[in-house]
């Protein structure tokens, strides 16, 4: 089952909040359980510049090194499955960053593969053990050049052992084009109001 937030804002408004300076968006996960993940944003804007879909990314409140966490599960078959998370910049936008926390659960031992695709292009392909909740990897990762789409996935590599996804963060820029534009729009708006 694919949940699909849209979470775009117009591109004039927060390239005015934010001009030509990255802004960083800390992802929150609210409580709840299921495939209804409603994700929202700490930055303080009132929309972030990019949309975010997800695909078998449950919530899951307790078990990991943090509180509230999402994880990768089919409540449909009841099963370990491969989640995935969508991030699709705005018009006028780019991903400059991203950083994470992956945790392991309880006190099972577990590995996941986690993965990011850049632009639809496989970027990192890690796999990483867990001895239990104990067990916190924070990645802190900033990209070359422009990014417009980023695809996060999770994938159980045990049996009845999860791995907690949280407090992801991502780094976004207006593009360079779309700054020149809004400065563009400033000098005609001011023109006009001289005349």
């Amino acid at each position: 089952m694919l949940r699909t937030t849209v979470l775009a804002a117009s591109a004039a408004t927060v390239l005015a909040a934010s001009a030509n300076a990255e802004t960083s968006f800390l992802l929150d996960i609210p409580s709840g359980s299921g495939t209804n993940i409603e994700w929202s944003s700490t930055a303080g804007l009132e929309a972030m510049p990019f949309s975010i879909d997800s695909e078998h990314m449950n919530y899951r409140l307790g078990g990991f090194a943090t509180e509230g966490v999402v994880r990768a599960w089919d409540f449909d078959t009841d099963e370990n499955a491969r989640g995935k998370i969508f991030l699709t910049a705005a018009e006028g936008f780019s991903f400059t960053s991203i950083s994470f926390d992956l945790s392991g659960f309880k006190d099972y031992e577990s590995e996941a593969r986690f993965k990011v695709k850049v632009n639809g292009e496989l970027w990192k392909d890690k796999i990483w053990s867990f001895s239990g909740n104990t067990d916190l990897i924070h990645k802190d990762w900033e990209f070359d050049g422009p990014v417009t789409s980023l695809e996060i996935v999770l994938q159980n590599l045990n049996d009845n052992a999860f791995t907690g996804l949280d407090n992801i963060n991502i780094g976004t820029v207006p593009a360079p084009g779309a700054v020149a534009l809004l400065g563009l729009a400033g000098v005609v708006g001011t023109r006009r109001r001289r005349g």
